[in-house]
């Protein structure tokens, strides 16, 4: 049961209301062991401050969203807490199930000091029959939860764990109060009970009813009367209560309206405190003896538990997955199994039928038990159990109350066809339950089904797994009276030491840790005045055997006194005259010896129970290579006393489990304990044999070149087989070396043992033709070339080129032949064809036609050129340049000149003519007037000489008194005659005309202003 940390309120408390208030007490166990404690809390409201209240009284849940398919008539609890009716969640629906109130208002002006919710809840115990058929793994639990959101998320308040399934705070009626959250103290908030795992809507039920909603009453304080604590809140007593016996505890509610109280009785029950102060004694005086006592507080005696899930699950089954039932276990002693402590695993009923090829049953099925840890063991493999009737469709086989155990149990395959359906008894796991030793034993296990069908569906009703769990006990406080001849600082052990001189009786006192409780129990030690002599020397235990476990053997030894001799090994209830007790069974025997004088001695023996011993595993090194180096090493449990070991069926036998330096062969190992039981394993250990080379396939490098294989076959040895052709330095996986040069080869074969076998392979080549593919050439765009090698039989060309074919490259390329001898061997040579641009020659001139001096600048546009080559057409000498820029020519006279450029790239050429003319000059012409009118009226109103085709004008104008009037030097200057009066006027003239002749004359003109 976990601590609730906050409110347990249970119905056993008691509440005595004064005015109209009313308080409830309650503790967190009402049943306790003297010596533990308790936390004690309290809850109350007063009139006016239950906000909201709801016991179902009505057979519904009015305004609530809730689980609709929830009833209101429990056949598990009819009666509910209070003789009324609750809600339950049952079978009628699945997760997730929910009861949810509506928005309430809790904020601060409400519940300025907090308040505090609730109900009364009750879980169906684990196992019982549907609708009351409760939680039991940790997530099928129901979460207390609230939103301030409209629900849109939910924070936890408190989730009720199910530890279990049979929790005594949760499989009965009980009251639960928590305080509300802060986070929850406000306005529109919304409380919820939430379930949302289960195995189906036949399990895990549960049950709600009297919800209250308590507003915290600010001006409330509670007092404990009994440590006077005081609080205003609801809560727990901070100190816990430790009480020795039944106890009841009040607390006090004073309100503003009134007071009121409740009671809360925790009873007490006495630890179990089991004693005995061993056999009484007798010492000769002067003589000391050891008592033999024994004490334990038991809080749990352990033994037999079983743990079971009673709920029947349907399964789909195939080869793509398969089916988990679990079983929660809970408060066992141990934290961890215990060797041989897991009992039995047991199947209540299973069946499948596979739909499919057969197999088609439970033998198509493997079970796999595995603990809280993971750890798992096969209880039965798949194809491990019988097949039973049926064909590709037939009858389903099945478990029905099987259980399994480690050992002595019938063999589950070894049961007959014909008893296969259905499989019922006892049978030995396939792994022996004793591999869940050291797991961890609290939590849920699971058994896991699998299989090889196709697909298919079962049944699980469930399974259970038992126990025989560990003693939880703890020594008490010890104290002997009296202390008269005890050895000193020994009163409190179990075995003091006692030197009596007198008869004494001693009394053992033994007290819980917390004082609650003290049992006594006595021994008497009598001493002789007249000392016997009788004493037991030695006892000589014989353990059973494993077939005979009953057939144990006492022989005691004495010495002093021998006559009227008997002897007792169980206590002195019958005494016999032989010292030799046969057919003795596994336990402890208390020998007494007794002479004719009534001298008695006493002494306690154990004979051990039998147990054989178990071989855990045998851990095999197999031989190497024929050799004697092998080892066998055994690993054995159990058996009684020291285990001897042999690997020859007993013919020799050693205490050392390692068995080395053996040879290949069958070993029968036997293990054997002190008793003479034996556990037996037949093992082989097998020496492979050296890998053997079979053949290793030789190709010869060509020409010198690195092209030579080897392929190596082998067989024998311990895969996988490792080969090298440089005796071991180098290795790979496969025998297959390719890119081989000419040499000798040391070819190694090894196993995953080591063992190699050996051979020298040799390789050996022929010299390559010498090819010749000519010499290099150069070719301008569109020119062919043919490419003829030599030195060999057949070529092959690169870039598509055929022997002594001709072609016409584009580009410039390297050209790669291989040739080929009579021998096939090849050869290779390369000829680079460099394929030069054609040049496009081209240029302009500033000017095509004109007349002497004519000047004319060519300038060059040719393109893939890079040389250059002018002849202007004019007698000069070709101008030759590497410039492709301008060239400037005067041509002086008259004609047609061809002017040629050639341009040049390598050999490549291209030439391009353009004619230049050069013309003669016409004729000088020229008209004089001989009158002109400058009246301003447009016409004729200026003098000057008209002139064609000449270069010079000079004009002198004179009166008729021989002054100069005006001067003319170019032909669009003109004399207006503007400071002139009428008259004729004189002049003269100096032309030259265009092709340089010199022209004079005189004349004269009249101006008339009319």
């Amino acid at each position: 049961m976990k601590k609730i940390t906050l409110l347990l309120l249970s119905l056993s408390s008691f509440y005595f209301a004064h005015s109209q208030c009313n308080v409830t007490a309650d503790a967190t166990q009402l049943e306790i062991t003297c010596g533990e404690s308790v936390v004690l809390s309290h809850v109350g409201s007063s009139s006016g401050n239950i906000s909201f209240q709801e016991d179902f009284n009505n057979n519904a849940a009015t305004g609530w969203a809730f689980t609709q398919q929830a009833t209101f008539t429990n056949p598990c609890s009819p009666g509910g807490v209070d003789g009324t009716t609750h809600i339950w969640m049952g079978d009628q629906s699945g997760v997730p199930r929910t009861l949810e109130t509506l928005p309430l208002n809790f904020g601060p002006a409400v519940a300025p000091a907090g308040g505090t919710i609730c109900f009364d809840l009750l879980f169906s115990e684990q196992g019982d029959a549907s609708p009351c058929e409760g939680p039991d793994e940790s997530d099928e639990g129901v979460y207390l939860q609230y939103s301030t959101d409209n629900g849109a998320t939910w924070i936890t308040i408190h989730y009720f764990d199910p530890n279990g399934g049979s929790d005594p705070q949760l499989v009965n009626w009980n009251n639960w109060c928590f305080p509300i959250p802060a986070g929850a103290l406000v306005n529109n908030v919304k409380f919820r009970w939430f379930q949302d795992a289960d195995s189906g809507a036949e399990y895990d039920h549960w049950g709600i009813d009297n919800v209250e909603i308590i507003v915290n009453d600010p001006n409330v304080t509670y007092t404990w009367v009994h440590d006077g604590y005081t609080t205003n809140l609801p809560g727990s007593d901070p100190t816990p209560v430790a009480p020795t016996t039944t106890t009841t505890y009040t607390v006090n509610m004073t309100t503003s309206t009134g007071n009121c109280s409740a009671t809360i009785t925790v009873v007490v029950n006495n630890p179990n405190i089991e004693i005995s102060a061993g056999p009484d004694l007798q010492v000769c005086p002067g003589q000391c003896v050891d008592i033999q006592a024994t004490a334990s507080v038991i809080n749990d005696p352990g033994g037999i538990k079983t743990f079971s899930n009673n709920q029947v699950e349907d399964f789909d089954a195939s080869v793509f997955g398969g089916a988990t039932v679990n079983v929660n276990v809970q408060d066992l002693n141990m934290d961890n199994v215990n060797p041989g402590s897991l009992v039995q695993v047991c199947i209540t009923n299973l069946d499948f039928t596979g739909f499919g090829l057969p197999p088609s049953g439970v033998e198509a099925l493997s079970l796999t038990l595995t603990c809280p840890d993971g750890t798992n063991v096969t209880l039965v493999p798949l194809g491990g159990a019988p097949a039973g009737p049926g064909g590709f469709f037939g009858s389903p086989s099945s478990y029905q109350n099987v259980c399994f155990v480690s050992s002595g149990a019938a063999s589950l395959p070894g049961l007959a066809p014909a008893n296969a359906t259905p499989i019922t008894g006892t049978f030995n796991s396939n792994q022996p339950l004793t591999g869940m030793d050291g797991c961890t034993a609290n939590g849920v296990w699971s058994i896991s089904v699998a299989t090889n069908a196709l697909t298919g569906s079962g049944t699980f009703d469930g399974w259970s797994i038992t126990f025989d769990d560990e003693v939880d006990s703890y020594t008490p406080e010890i104290i002997w009276t009296p202390t008269t001849y005890m050895t000193s600082g020994e009163e409190t052990t179990l075995n003091p030491t006692v030197c009596p001189t007198v008869n004494t009786t001693y009394t053992i006192s033994a007290s819980d840790t917390a004082g609650c409780v003290t049992v006594t129990d006595q021994v008497l030690v009598t001493t002789d005045g007249i000392c016997c002599q009788l004493s037991i020397d030695n006892i000589q235990i014989t353990n059973g055997d494993c077939t005979s476990p009953n057939a144990g053997n006492i022989v005691i030894s004495y010495s002093g006194e021998t006559t009227g001799l008997e002897f007792s090994i169980d206590g002195g209830a019958n005494f016999q005259a032989s010292n030799t007790f046969s057919n003795l069974a596994p336990g402890t025997y208390q020998i007494q010896a007794i002479d004719d004088a009534n001298c008695l001695v006493v002494q306690e023996v154990v004979i051990p129970a039998v147990s054989a011993p178990s071989i855990t595993s045998v851990d095999l090194v197999d031989p190497t290579c024929g050799n004697n180096d092998g080892n066998i090493d055994i690993t054995a449990t159990g058996g009684t006393g020291t285990l001897t070991y042999s690997i020859d069926n007993n013919t020799t036998v050693q205490t050392n489990p390692l068995f080395q330096n053996l040879g290949s062969g069958n070993y029968v190992v036997v293990v054997t304990d002190a008793s003479g039981c034996e556990a037996t394993q037949t093992v082989q250990l097998v020496s492979p044999n050296s890998p053997t080379i079979d053949n290793v396939a030789t190709v010869n490098p060509l020409c010198a070149a690195s092209d030579g294989s080897l392929t190596i076959t082998a067989s024998g040895g311990v895969a996988p087989l490792t080969y090298s052709i440089d005796n071991g330095t180098n290795t790979q996986a496969t025998g297959v070396y390719n890119g081989l040069a000419a040499g000798s080869y040391q070819v190694l074969v090894a196993d995953a043992n080591g063992c190699s076998a050996t051979q020298l392979v040799n390789l050996t080549t022929t010299n390559p033709p010498v090819i010749n593919a000519g010499t290099d050439a150069t070719l301008c765009t569109g020119e062919s070339i043919t490419l003829t090698a030599t030195g060999g039989q057949t070529y092959v060309w690169s870039d598509g080129v055929t022997n002594g074919t001709a072609f016409t490259p584009t580009t410039t390329i390297t050209y790669t032949v291989t040739g080929t001898d009579a021998a096939g061997c090849v050869g290779t040579d390369q000829v680079t064809v460099t394929v030069v641009p054609v040049p496009t020659a081209g240029f302009t001139a500033s000017v095509l036609t004109g007349f002497p001096v004519l000047n004319v600048t060519f300038t060059n546009t040719s393109t893939n050129a890079i040389n250059y080559s002018w002849d202007f057409g004019n007698g000069s000498a070709p101008v030759v340049t590497t410039s492709n820029g301008s060239q400037s020519v005067s041509y002086m006279q008259p004609g047609t000149y061809d002017v040629v450029l050639i341009a040049s790239n390598g050999g490549c050429d291209d030439a391009v003519t353009l004619p230049i003319v050069v013309v003669g000059y016409p004729p000088l012409e020229i008209y004089v007037p001989n009158v002109f009118t400058p009246n301003g009226d447009g016409s004729n109103d200026a003098f000057f000489i008209d002139v064609k085709n000449g270069s010079t004008i000079e004009v002198l104008i004179f009166n008729r008194w021989g002054n100069q009037m005006f001067e003319i030097n170019d032909f669009t200057t003109k004399w207006d005659g503007k400071d002139a009066t009428e008259g004729v006027y004189f002049f003269k003239y100096k032309i030259t005309g265009l092709d340089g002749q010199l022209r004079e004359g005189h004349g004269h003109v009249s101006l008339i202003r009319k």
